[in-house]
């Protein structure tokens, strides 16, 4: 899913398992020369946050979810 907030995009993607893997981020990594892309975050339902080698945010769903109400998640 792309969010737009004014000129710039966020790509955010969801995944259901419980442990975090590498081949996950493969669409966010295929957008990542997006135009005005600021983040590309992945959410997944529990665990710890951390950030990839490229810069995909990797959230626990209640960490997401707590941002975007706080709207804390734009850059």
């Amino acid at each position: 899913m792309l969010l737009r907030r004014d000129q710039d995009l966020m790509a955010v993607e969801a995944k259901s398992g419980p442990t975090f893997m590498e081949q996950w981020c493969r669409g966010l990594r295929a957008v990542a020369s997006l135009e005005r892309l600021r983040r590309r975050v992945l959410v997944y339902p529990e665990g710890p946050s951390l950030r990839t080698e490229d810069g995909i945010d990797v959230l626990p769903f209640d960490q997401f979810a707590s941002l975007l109400a706080e709207d804390r998640l734009w850059p």
